[in-house]
């Protein structure tokens, strides 16, 4: 008789189990679809973030191309051009 009461205890735990597993199953689903829609309102998509990802990326290379341009300008020494500015200094003489 033991066992007979044992299994109908187990039944009894296991049904209270599956019935906590089946809440908790319902919560995640729940707090699944406020993430959806939290996702579809709150953030940009990428179609949406690509033209404008381009954009400040053409920015970026036009201001590093500026700025190589400019270092190579002032390394790069053209024909004609003297090479070293000469500056008059006076020399105390009275």
């Amino acid at each position: 008789m033991a066992n007979a009461k044992d299994q109908t205890q187990l039944s009894k735990e296991d049904a209270v189990s599956f019935a906590l597993m089946a809440q908790n199953i319902q919560n995640i689903q729940s707090d699944v679809k406020n993430i959806n829609d939290a996702l579809k309102d709150d953030f940009v998509k990428k179609e949406e973030f690509t033209p404008v990802k381009n954009l400040v990326y053409g920015f970026v290379v036009l201001i590093v191309i500026a700025v190589i341009g400019a270092i190579l300008a002032l390394v790069i020494v053209h024909p004609g051009q003297p090479t070293q500015v000469v500056t008059s200094v006076p020399t105390g003489g009275k």
